[in-house]
């Protein structure tokens, strides 16, 4: 009898080792929807990182408008003074010329600086609906994961903690980006752009719903 048991533990033992995984505790729902949870949390804050690249950039950008201003209405100044022993109309009329220019600066200034603004909130809006929209992928699979089969669960737990890595690695290129300030406003705003594709383009690929129905 005691012969049989050995072979029985043998055989239980070689099963286990045939077949991976089957030693290993499925992911539970609990677990799976705790990733879920997270993960969504994290999405909000890797937003707000984006906006704050952005924030910066601006200030930085309005911080340059307002020095060269300053510098190109002194200069102007200074070039007045300079003209100072010119009299009736020279005078006058380049007094006027002067003023002229430094009216055409400021609306300059001016226009950039709105521009600037108005991409900023483009970008919150185009960063509000892809929020939203990866938000919704989120909810449609932690739906699809309650009828999933064990191994389908624990492959979408994988790629869960990839896209929770993903998002680290991507706040910390922003705050980098954030506090680099060496860059212009193209470079930083095509940047961001391309960081926040590439967090789009993981999602598309990690939560494929088409890759948890083969398994």
């Amino acid at each position: 009898m005691k012969k049989k048991s050995r072979l029985s533990v043998m055989a239980v033992l070689v099963l286990v080792s045939l077949v991976p995984g089957i030693a290993a505790a499925s992911t539970s729902e609990a677990e799976l929807k705790a990733s879920f949870e997270a993960l969504e949390k994290d999405l909000d804050g890797v937003s707000e990182s984006a906006m704050d690249v952005f924030k910066a950039a601006e200030e930085a950008f309005q911080q340059k408008v307002d020095g060269l201003n300053e510098d190109l209405d002194a200069k102007a100044d200074d070039l007045e003074k300079r003209l100072a022993s010119l009299s009736g109309a020279s005078k006058e009329k380049i007094h006027d010329v002067i003023e002229g220019l430094k009216a055409k600066n400021k609306a300059a200034m001016a226009e950039a600086k709105d521009l600037i603004g108005k991409a900023k909130k483009e970008f919150r809006s185009q960063l509000d609906a892809t929020v939203k929209a990866l938000h919704g992928k989120l909810d449609k699979m932690k739906k699809e994961s309650e009828t999933m089969s064990d191994e389908a669960r624990d492959k979408l737990a994988r790629q869960l903690g990839a896209l929770k890595d993903q998002h680290q690695a991507i706040t910390d290129k922003l705050e980098k980006l954030r506090t680099q300030g060496n860059q212009s406003w193209k470079e930083i705003r095509d940047l961001v752009f391309g960081i926040w594709e590439d967090l789009k383009k993981a999602y598309d690929e990690g939560l494929d719903e088409t890759q948890f129905k083969k398994v």
